[in-house]
């Protein structure tokens, strides 16, 4: 090896063993949970309600828990005693709102949690928590909600994005009460704005809750979560439950695009380093060591297929002594050997020709006349041409009609 291969070679370890400390020796929290909200109730990322619909089942019991979706009619449910639950930001159209306010009006109550509010039910509309601007350096201004109830509990959420030892500043949705008389306040966040309310209608009773994420995985951690959610389920009177799947929520652009392994990976440093390591450690060793080091194998000959040369050198020497009784002997063993592979077939079996027929789906007559023919021919009396021939064809036609 010349001094140059060396050198290149040591050089290259070098610049390996550097890439490896940089991957090794980071200290960097990688994060793998995927923080937007999808409130999904399988989901136990920290924006997942997985907790949450463990916690209506525990509540109310998995035989009065009954799964809505979002083509489900609720029309077809025409007594009382319900508890419809939607957890969802989508938006409802007016015919699907008047399917609630029907559905209420049977004696029934819905509880709606989600930012979005239905105009047509609530007409109500949305209202920043926050009116002061953002002011940087202020430790917690906006990562603080404020919650307290009727009577009097205080309860605080502190709003947690990308990381768990860091709160972030939001801006939640809240409704503005003042002057508003047609419906009753539940949970306030300030003197004059509210997060969870109900409201009258006929029969039956609206509850709107416009803070989801109350109700997230993540605000499991905080002490608030068990007493906020039984404040919020002590209003409600029903003993079964609707629960409502339908929880679509929309994700940009970048929460599509992270699913990827690639992107993800190329995203955060420590594993991008990573991944570098491993296409420079492959190059290296596919230029060093994909040099080809033995000989190049020569192509072998395929074989020739000797057998039926065999036949023809045999059939011919048996011809030119004109002693056809020697060939059917081996006409016969080839004939046995080809029925006990296909048919598992012995010739010593008391019922070989009834069995071969029933198989073969050939009459057992001609199977008769080939096995005579055998018979004949193995006697060691003189055996024509013409019955060596007509053998021949037998067998062959034997071979092409067998099933």
């Amino acid at each position: 090896m010349s001094n140059k291969n060396v050198i290149l070679i040591i050089a290259c370890g070098i610049l390996i063993l550097f890439l490896l400390g940089r991957t090794f020796y980071e200290q960097k929290e990688i994060n793998t949970s995927r923080w937007y909200d999808n409130y999904s109730f399988e989901s136990k990322d920290p924006y997942g309600a997985w907790l949450f619909h463990e916690m209506i089942m525990d509540r109310y019991g998995e035989e009065n828990v009954f799964k809505n979706t979002i083509d489900t009619n609720l029309i077809q449910i025409d007594t009382g005693g319900y508890t419809y639950i939607l957890f969802s930001n989508s938006h409802f159209d007016r015919d699907r709102q008047e399917e609630l306010i029907d559905f209420a009006e049977l004696g029934n109550e819905v509880l709606l949690i989600g930012e979005s509010l239905f105009s047509q039910i609530t007409e109500v509309y949305r209202n920043s928590s926050y009116d002061k601007p953002y002011k940087p350096g202020e430790i917690g201004y906006d990562s603080i909600f404020n919650m307290t109830f009727n009577d009097d509990t205080q309860l605080v959420y502190k709003n947690y994005r990308g990381s768990i030892k860091e709160a972030e500043s939001f801006d939640p949705t809240t409704v503005d009460i003042t002057g508003r008389n047609n419906f009753e306040s539940l949970a306030m966040n300030s003197d004059t704005t509210s997060f969870f309310y109900r409201k009258n209608r006929y029969e039956g009773d609206f509850y709107h809750h416009t803070a989801p994420f109350l109700f997230s995985n993540i605000a499991a951690k905080q002490e608030f979560y068990l007493t906020h959610f039984n404040k919020v389920f002590s209003h409600l009177k029903h003993e079964k439950v609707i629960l409502d799947c339908a929880y679509y929520f929309d994700r940009g652009l970048d929460d599509v695009q992270s699913d990827s392994p690639i992107q993800y990976i190329l995203q955060e440093k420590s594993l991008r380093w990573a991944y570098y390591s491993f296409l420079l450690t492959t190059l290296s060793f596919l230029f060093f060591r994909g040099k080809r080091k033995q000989r190049v194998i020569p192509v072998l000959e395929k074989n020739e297929n000797t057998s039926i040369q065999y036949v023809d050198t045999l059939s011919e020497l048996f011809m030119q002594q004109d002693q056809n009784q020697k060939l059917v002997p081996h006409l016969q063993e080839i004939f046995y050997q080809r029925i006990k592979q296909k048919y598992f077939l012995s010739p010593d079996n008391e019922n070989f020709t009834r069995l071969l027929a029933r198989k073969s789906r050939i009459p057992e007559k001609n199977i008769e006349i080939i096995l005579q023919n055998f018979k004949t021919g193995g006697s060691g009396f003189h055996y024509s041409d013409d019955q060596l021939i007509m053998l021949h064809r037998r067998l062959e036609e034997f071979y092409k009609n067998a099933e």
